[in-house]
This record gives structure tokens, sequence and C-alpha cells, in this order.
């Protein structure tokens, strides 16, 4: 399950060292045993420490990793996790492992930086599990925490890893907690299906702004945690603490699960540059922040991304590594493509009212799903022959592309829909048709009805009224091809990826009986179903020139946030202020639709870092003179989410969202 996340540091020759078990007491007298490697003479040198929590158990330490490490100054620890392995304590997993009663990756570091054999600076690393353990650690901000590797993994259990949309992730957390233990997981996921209070302490954005720490982030397009990486590196980047704010780096490659080493992913076999060597910059990311090595490390871009494209034409666009500054990148614009009745998807909304597409939605033998974020079970870009056929759901397609269309960010489809039931799922594909008629899946999204308004209660349908409904397809970066098309599936159910809704609303897994439910797609003039992409208009025309973060490295910054009347929002002085629905559509202008306020001097600190003239982190360059601009919402405006972009004349941008709550 690892599939050894962290040997991939190895660099050095290796340098053979005894280990030392002790048993290390949490706040409560629990012991957990850790694994120590040192280099020789620590008793005068002290060294820092790079700690890895598991709950694989000690023994799968790769040996030339630790030497490698152990050659260049830096010792090594392992520990299992409460409960597992050797330790003690009852095992909860990830639970305990952040900021709740138990705090058990804080303590762990504090104790390693309190020893005499170490220097006082603790790196965290980790990859799936481990990698879980490690964020969760980070939000709690353990003092000598100095900085973590993170891959393929999330610190949000409920929204990214076990209920997205409110839909249970049967595939994953089943198959996991069957394999791994403890099953009783099970039962404790499916208790609190509505989102409650008992995820707080697994819920890693409750925590943005405590984090202090610069992480590296590392995801795969295919991967089931992909959210969940680009979430924290959004997070920590945008609202961390001093100290993580504008010092996060992410890498996305087109990988399933742990599979970077591969080309072959899914059904797809990408050019061999789809393979990344993680060995010099992850090595090199630790030494810089653990003994002041590597300089360049903070002229690394932010976000190191790999577009895809058609792995058959070397001809079009896409499969290429791009660096952004930000994510999502700031030249990316939304652009809305529509359902229309004839099944097709074009630019502009259907003249035709009163028209919607049906089908039936059957639990007992639910809609087949094959591909994509799977843990286990088929992952990666398979085809989707079968899918598109299957009675149960709806298709739509563009026709073949004149021009390439690159997206870049996240996908989001906004449906009109009825049906028959109380509650029912709604689950997106969006797929890559190539000229060849084979139909790949890029991504896909899923929401269950009684979850639309939020995921912290339920509001029920009234049978056959028509609602609007918001599903998150997840981040993406792909350049669809000329001659390749669109195309947009639509179900109620993805299985065995999500457990199948019986369509009764009565509370998960506790149903008497199941129902067949008509679900009726909406796409007229009245109700116009969309699937909004994240566009790279440039791509890939200068999709490459470096973009350098807003001058000084200032934060852009708004204030309150989420906001009922107004909000301000600081920025450097020239920048031009546009406010962006999740729509794409731009709903103010600043200066011109807004108060500016007096020149503001930025201060220098961690969340106000200094930029070089070529866009670098390097601390050196004067604080810029910023502005306060104030938005207030017009009357017509509604709640939401919406994104301030800020431009200054130099082609520098950031990004920011504001939460509208009227």
């Amino acid at each position: 399950m690892r599939n050894t996340f962290i040997s991939f540091l190895l660099l050095f020759a290796a340098l053979s060292v005894a280990q030392t078990t002790f048993m290390v007491p949490m706040r409560d007298s629990v012991c957990l045993a850790t694994d120590i490697y040192l280099p020789p003479d620590t008793a005068d040198n002290p060294v820092p420490i790079l700690l890895n929590r598991t709950p694989y158990g000690r023994g799968d330490v790769d040996e030339e990793f630790k030497d490698t490490l152990l050659n260049r100054g830096v010792g090594f620890a392992i520990q299992d996790s409460r409960g597992r392995g050797d330790s003690e304590g009852v095992d909860s997993l990830f639970i305990g492992n952040g900021w709740g009663v138990h705090k058990d990756g804080y303590d762990a570091v504090e104790w390693l930086a309190a020893q005499p054999w170490c220097n006082g600076d603790i790196a965290m690393i980790g990859g799936s599990g481990e990698g879980i353990m490690a964020y969760l650690a980070t939000g709690a901000a353990p003092p000598h925490l100095q900085c973590v590797l993170a891959a393929n993994c999330t610190g949000d259990m409920y929204h990214v890893g076990a209920f997205p949309g409110g839909c249970y992730r049967k595939e994953m957390i089943d198959n996991y907690f069957t394999i791994f233990g403890p099953s009783y997981m099970i039962d404790a996921f499916a208790e609190h299906y509505i989102y409650d209070s008992s995820w707080h302490e697994a819920d890693l954005s409750r925590r943005y702004d405590s984090v202090t720490v610069p992480v590296f982030h590392v995801a795969g397009w295919f991967d089931p945690f992909c959210e969940g990486n680009i979430g924290a590196f959004e997070g920590f980047e945008y609202d961390g603490a001093p100290g993580a704010a504008g010092e996060q780096y992410l890498v996305i490659g087109p990988w399933c699960h742990g599979a970077w080493t591969r080309t072959n992913q899914g059904d797809l076999n990408f050019p061999a540059n789809s393979m990344w060597d993680f060995v010099t910059p992850a090595a090199q990311f630790m030494l810089h922040h653990l003994k002041g090595e590597y300089p360049e490390v903070a002229d690394w871009p932010a976000v190191h991304c790999y577009i895809m494209g058609d792995v058959m034409d070397t001809t079009q666009p896409g499969c290429e590594w791009v660096d952004f500054e930000n994510w999502p990148p700031p030249e990316m614009v939304f652009d809305s493509l529509y359902l229309r009745p004839d099944q097709t998807i074009a630019p502009t909304p259907s003249t035709i009212s009163d028209t919607g597409l049906s089908y039936d939605s059957n639990p007992d033998a639910p809609f087949i799903h094959t591909g994509g974020r799977n843990l286990f079970v088929r992952p990666g870009p398979k085809n989707q022959w079968l899918q598109d056929i299957g009675a149960q759901g709806v298709i739509w397609t563009t026709e073949p592309l004149d021009t390439p269309i690159t997206i870049a960010g996240p996908v989001t489809a906004r449906i009109y829909a009825s049906s028959s039931c109380i509650d029912t799922d709604f689950m997106v594909r969006l797929c890559d048709v190539y000229p060849s008629g084979t139909s790949y899946l890029v991504n896909d999204g899923a929401i269950k009805a009684r979850f639309r308004e939020g995921v912290d209660h339920e509001t029920f349908l009234e049978p056959d009224s028509i609602y609007e409904f918001e599903i998150d397809v997840g981040n993406v970066a792909i350049s669809f091809g000329t001659g390749h098309r669109i195309r947009l599936g639509i179900s109620s159910a993805l299985s065995t990826r999500y457990e199948a809704n019986p369509q009764t609303g009565e509370p998960f897994r506790v149903h008497t009986h199941t129902e067949i439910a008509t679900n009726t797609i909406f796409c007229d003039t009245e109700h116009r179903s969309r699937i909004i992409l994240p566009v790279l208009p440039t791509y890939p025309i200068a999709i490459n020139e470096a973009k350098s973060r807003l001058p000084g490295a200032y934060a852009l910054s708004a204030h309150p946030n989420p906001f009922n009347s107004a909000v301000s929002i600081t920025a450097p002085e020239g920048a031009e202020i546009e406010i962006f629905d999740l729509n794409g559509r731009r709903v103010a202008q600043l200066p011109d639709g807004g108060t500016v306020g007096e020149a503001l001097v930025a201060s220098r600190d961690a969340t106000n870092r200094d930029f070089s003239d070529t866009g670098k982190r390097e601390g050196t360059s004067p604080s810029p003179t910023i502005h306060e601009f104030t938005w207030t919402p017009a009357v017509s405006i509604a709640s939401g989410v919406y994104l301030v972009r800020a431009k200054t004349d130099g082609g520098a941008a950031a990004v920011k969202r504001v939460v509208y709550l009227k």
C-alpha cells in the first residue's frame, strides 16, 4: 500500500548505522514505538530529524533512503501510529494525529526536538496514509516542525476521503478498512454520513490559518486524493500563517495512486516525459529547509503541472510540463459549454423550451463505473464504451474540435434536473473522445440530492420538481486536440466507486427497500444545464513564460471573509481588481466599481515576501505600496463563492476566493 512513497529520495552512498528503538510518550502517557537512526558523532553535533509516521509498520524502511539521509547529516525516525505495530493505545488510524484530544503528530515532533542528539529542527514526510498523518500533524502546528513533504493524500477525510458531494466512496473506504483495518471505522463513517463535529479533527480546511511551514505537495490527476493535495496547497498558500503563505510547492502529474514511475495509466500510455524524477527535487527541498542547502529551492515556481493531451499524436498540444505561479492559473478564464436536447454540447444554450432527457436509475442494478480516481479497482483514464451506451444515463458530445481547447483548473457542472424520488444521486463524467471514436475518462464528480444545499443537513426533493445542482467535477489540466470531441455523461450511479443510492430518503445504510427513480436532465432555454471549463486561452502560446506573483509577493487579502455587506480587498498600487462568479461572469471591477482607500505600506513579514524583478522568492526587494479597495455587491448579486483576481501592469496576478452571504 505504501508503494515506497519515501524511496524516491535516494541520492548518495549508504552509511550503515544501527537503530535505536524508543517508546515515545504521548500526552496521555500512551507510548508509540519509534526507531531512530542517527549519523555518528551526534553527541557534539546534534542533527535535524526527518520523521515518518506510519500505519503500515516500521519494518518497511527503505535502507538506501535512510542511509542517504544519514550521509547528509540528517537523522531519520519512523514511528508506528497509535494502536499499530508495537505502539500502545487503541487504533483509530487517522483520528488523533492532528489537533483533537490526542495530538500524536505534534507530540512526536516535539519529543524528537527535545532530545540531546537533535538540533531542534524536524521535518515530516509521507505518502498515502502516511501523508494523511503528516498533513494532520501540520495542522496542529508543532513549533519545531520546519517543512513537510506530503504525496497522494488528503487532510480532509469527509469532503475528499469518504463523502465527496455527500456520496460514499465505497470502492476506496470499504476496501481500505477491510484490508488494513480497523474494520470498525466502516461503521463509524457510515454513522456520520452527515458532516458533523466528529469530522472536525480530520478536516484540515478548518486549520489552514494555523499552518506555519512550507509543504511540498505531490498529486496525480487520477489519484483518489488529488483534490486533497490541491486543496491543501491552495489553503496553505493563500490562507496559511506566516511561514506557510506563499511558500507552498505543488507537483501534479498524470498518475494513478503513487504510479509516477510508469507511463501506463489506465488504458492510455503517456509519453516518457510523464514520469517524473522525484529524487532530486524532494531531496533538495528537505535539505534546503533543514540545513540551508540548495538555495535555488527558493526560486522554484509554485506549481509544476503536467497538461495531458493526445497520447497518440505528438503534433497535438499537451503532454508536457508547465509551470504556474498560482493555482488555479491566473490566466485561466471560465467558459461554459451548454447541453442541448439533441445531445450535443455547444457554446450557446438551446432556444427550445420545456425540454429534458430522462433515464431510469435502478439501485439494484446500478450504472457500472470504470476508471478515474479509484484506489483499488480499475483506476485511470479507462475506455468508456460501456458507460457511454448505458441505458441508465445520458451523454452529450461536442462536434469535432476545429482548434484545441486547453483547460487547467476546477471543472464544474451546473445542471437542472428532477427526480420521481425524494432522493437520488447525480454523477457527471468528463471524457475525451479521440478521433477514432474511443472515449477516455478524464474525471468525474458526484452529488447526493439531499445534500445539494450543504453536506451538514438534509433537504429532500419534491418529486418531479426541477432543481439546480452544482457538481464539483474536480481540478484537471488537459488539452482536447483538433478532431477530438468533449463528452459529458450524466447518470445517477457510478458503481462501485460510490455506493448506490437506494433513493428512498432513509438514513445511510439502514434503508428498508429501494426505489427506481426516473430522473430528467433539463437543457432548454429556461434551464441552461452546462459544463463550466477553466480555459487557458493563450495555451500553448506564451504559457511557459515566467509569471511572477504580485510585486513584493503581497498575498492578495480580503476581509472579512465570508462577508455579508462589503469586503475590503488589499492589493499593490496600480493593480486592477476583477471579481468573477463561478460561471466566469465578471460581476465587478475595481476601482471603477468600488471605493479606493488610502495607500498603505506593506510590512515585510512571512505573508508579504519580497520578490526580485524576475518574480523569484528572494527576500531582497523593497516592499510595495498597497491599496485597499471595498467591494459592495449590487443588490442583484446572489450569495455564493466569488473569485477576486488582481492584475498589475506588468502582468503579475493573484487570485483569492471570497464568500458572500447575504
